[in-house]
């Protein structure tokens, strides 16, 4: 029955949507969504009636339904609440075991997915709310569940997460040559993200790795910096200064990190 008034009100949506109630019948097709969620959460966890995998797969479905719908609609809120549900599925499906891969996979697909999204539609909301959501399950999933032996693995994820939130304002800043102030929190937001992953799981084990891998970002942001095309006549070149700024401050971390006591000053002047 729920999953039945789930998709009867997905189907009024698009009535009042023809009717000329754009705003209301956006209304009502997240409340279809909440309502599909909700049906699906109950049949596993509550009755039992099928499996956690099942759920899982069928949580997708409404998943990729809804943003399907955003498209056709053209419609930013109901993409933010394809997101909020795409986010929320591992969640309910949750049983409190570890699963690193099965819920960093499902992550990595579901961000590069709503960044093609976003990057086809311009609709830059997406991009801080997967950000925010991957942070929170990355590290709540390190919090209770990181150990030694998961080291590889775990930087893997960490780099394919920084990889896929850095594409999208590359793309644009080579484009455009300026960067909206939500986008530049992103960058930043995002190379520290990934400074904190390898301070936290190779320090002080691991020097070596770690200072390779902070002069690896640095030079990767310098080439990014030298690559941003020149912003128009009157214009700061903010966008290539923030990343030869990133690529910088890389590069003076790498001291402490690799070199002790008077060296550090040194290397430092």
């Amino acid at each position: 029955i729920g999953i039945f008034a789930g998709t009867a009100l997905l189907v009024w949506s698009q009535w009042l949507l023809r009717k000329g109630y754009p705003y209301f019948s956006e209304g009502i097709a997240g409340l279809g969504a909440a309502v599909l969620y909700l049906s699906i959460y109950a049949g596993w966890s509550y009755y039992h009636l099928f499996s956690q995998a099942v759920a899982f797969a069928s949580m997708i479905v409404v998943t990729i339904a809804m943003t399907g719908i955003a498209i056709g609609r053209d419609s930013q809120r109901i993409a933010v609440l394809a997101l909020a549900g795409g986010f929320l599925t591992p969640m309910l499906v949750s049983t409190g075991a570890e699963q690193q891969i099965v819920l960093f996979t499902y992550l990595a697909v579901l961000d590069a997915a709503l960044l093609m999204l976003a990057h086809a539609k311009d609709w830059r909301l997406l991009e801080g709310v997967a950000f925010v959501w991957t942070q929170i399950y990355f590290w709540g999933w390190y919090e209770r569940f990181y150990q030694a032996d998961r080291l590889e693995r775990t930087l893997a994820y960490a780099a394919l997460f920084f990889v896929v939130f850095a594409a999208l304002p590359l793309v644009r800043s080579r484009r455009k040559g300026v960067l909206q102030p939500d986008q530049i929190a992103l960058v930043l937001l995002n190379a520290f993200s990934i400074l904190a992953v390898l301070r936290l799981t190779l320090w002080p084990e691991h020097r070596w790795t770690l200072t390779l891998a902070v002069l690896l970002l640095a030079v990767l942001h310098l080439a990014v910096s030298r690559a941003t095309p020149a912003p128009a006549a009157g214009q700061a070149p903010l966008v290539s200064l923030m990343y030869a700024g990133l690529a910088l401050l890389y590069v003076t971390l790498a001291i402490p990190i690799r070199l002790d006591g008077k060296w550090i000053t040194i290397a430092w002047a």
